[in-house]
């Protein structure tokens, strides 16, 4: 039972990660360069805590295995 546990908050963990990853890459606005970094550095944080939790949960799920 708690091995189930394990694996279904990691599989919650991947795809909050993932949709925390798409939203903040949406939010890039192809327009002039001044504003692609003014975007890039406001969601860059929430990038980088999309790719580690996907890789956070993606190497949980395996070690279930």
């Amino acid at each position: 039972m708690e091995k189930k546990l394990a694996l279904l908050i990691s599989f919650l963990v991947l795809i909050l990660s993932a949709f925390i990853l798409i939203a903040s890459a949406s939010q890039i606005s192809p327009g002039t360069i001044e504003s692609i970094l003014n975007d890039f550095f406001d969601v860059f944080a929430f990038i980088v805590i999309g790719i580690v939790g996907i890789v956070y949960s993606v190497k949980k799920i395996f070690q279930q295995f």
